[in-house]
C-alpha cells in the first residue's frame, strides 16, 4: 500500500495518514489527532511514482534537478480535477511537463527529479521563484 499523506491542519505540517472514514467522515493521523472533512485537511494523492533517491512523489511535492543551487526552478506536482492526471507545472503554471506522468520514458526522467520540498510547508519557495 502506498503511503498516504496529509497537511496537518494544527501543526501545519505534512503528517502521515492512518485513517480516512468516508462514513463518519474523518481523517485520523499516525498521531492520533482525528479531523472533520470540515476542518480543510489537505489529502496528498500519491503518484505511485518515485523520485531519483526513491522517495515517493505526492500531490503538491515540490521537485528540483539541483537542489543545492538556489537559482533552481521547482515544479510542483498537482492533480488536474479537469483531466484526472497529475500534472508537472512550472513556477508560472506551465503545464509544460505535462504529458511527462504519460510518456514511456517517464521513469528514466523522474530519475533525474528530487523532491526537496512540498506547497504546503514551504510556500515562500513556491512564491520566491514566482516574483524572480
Amino acid at each position: 500500500m502506498e503511503e498516504l499523506k496529509g497537511f496537518h491542519p494544527v501543526t501545519q505540517e505534512i503528517s502521515f495518514i492512518r485513517i480516512i472514514d468516508f462514513y463518519e467522515k474523518t481523517v485520523e493521523f499516525m498521531d492520533g489527532d482525528c479531523f472533520s472533512f470540515e476542518d480543510k485537511v489537505k489529502v496528498l494523492r500519491p503518484t505511485g511514482k518515485r523520485d531519483k533517491t526513491g522517495k515517493l512523489v505526492h500531490e503538491g511535492d515540490l521537485l528540483t534537478d539541483n537542489k543545492e543551487n538556489d537559482d533552481c526552478c521547482p515544479v510542483l506536482v498537482c492533480w488536474s480535477e479537469h483531466e484526472c492526471k497529475f500534472r508537472l507545472l512550472d513556477h508560472e503554471g506551465n503545464g509544460k511537463f505535462d504529458d511527462l506522468f504519460e510518456r514511456e520514458d517517464f521513469e528514466k526522467e523522474l530519475k533525474t527529479l528530487e523532491v526537496f520540498s512540498n506547497i504546503y510547508e514551504n510556500s515562500y519557495y513556491w512564491k520566491k521563484n514566482k516574483e524572480d
